[in-house]
Parts: structure tokens; C-alpha cells; sequence
């Protein structure tokens, strides 16, 4: 890796620049969370650019690896622009639906639902019980 790089992501990381050491840390929470393995696919190479597609495999082996990913496969499309021997930009396509990222979604969404069902849950118990005093 370059000192610095410029990541395009699937994510909120849209033409960043960053230190060479985000991904060593975005390697290490990934790695705390449970195992993880991966082959590649097929690799192609043309100029300065290298474009891989491969598999990464994760295996979690803490509750918070469950929640956050779940085991699963991911297919995952790098895209690198080389410089001088060392990556300077990275183009990631993950298909991140598949992965538990979608039950912390999920599970948001069943909150709120939750809490709009027990609002109106008392909002008609109330009503109800005034309406049995009026009778």
C-alpha cells in the first residue's frame, strides 16, 4: 500500500483518501470478530490496473461477529491502480446484502414497528377503558 490511497466503496467511502493503516485496522475488527478465509476467482491485469474477484469466507467466533455478520460467503470485486509497485486507489463491490449487516436493518426496523404498535396498543386500551366508564 501507498502511504495514502484513495478508496471508492460501496459505503459511505466514496473518493477517500486515507492513511495505508486504515486497512490494516478495518483487517483487525474484522479478525476480532471471528476467522476469516477467501479464494480467488479469477484475476485480471491490464496497465496499472489489477481487478480481482474473489470469496471471502468469515466464520464467527464471538457474539458480536453473530449480530454484526453471521457466517456467511461474501463475493467481493477489487479493482487496483498501482503506482510505483504500491496500490494508490482500491474500488470495492461487495454484496453486502447478503451478509448479517442486513438483520442490524432488520432489526431497526422491527423497533420502530414495535413502538408504534405499542403506542397505539395503549392509545386503544385508553379508549376502550373510557369508554366503559361513559356506559
Amino acid at each position: 500500500m501507498a502511504e495514502e490511497y484513495v478508496v471508492h466503496d460501496t459505503g459511505d467511502r466514496k473518493n477517500v483518501t486515507e492513511p495505508a493503516i486504515r486497512q490494516k485496522r478495518i483487517a483487525d475488527f474484522f479478525w476480532s470478530l471471528g476467522e476469516l478465509s477467501g479464494e480467488i476467482d479469477y484475476q485480471i491485469a491490464e496497465g496499472d490496473l489489477v481487478a480481482t474477484r474473489w470469496t471471502l469466507h468469515f466464520q464467527p467466533d464471538t457474539l458480536r461477529g453473530w449480530a454484526m455478520l453471521g457466517e456467511h460467503s461474501l463475493p467481493i470485486i477489487n479493482v487496483f491502480r498501482i503506482s510505483d509497485g504500491k496500490i494508490v486507489e482500491i474500488w470495492n463491490h461487495r454484496h453486502d446484502i447478503d451478509t448479517g449487516k442486513m438483520r442490524i436493518h432488520w432489526l431497526k426496523g422491527f423497533g420502530v414497528g414495535m413502538v408504534i404498535a405499542l403506542a397505539l396498543g395503549i392509545y386503544a386500551w385508553r379508549l376502550h377503558r373510557q369508554l366503559k366508564r361513559e356506559h
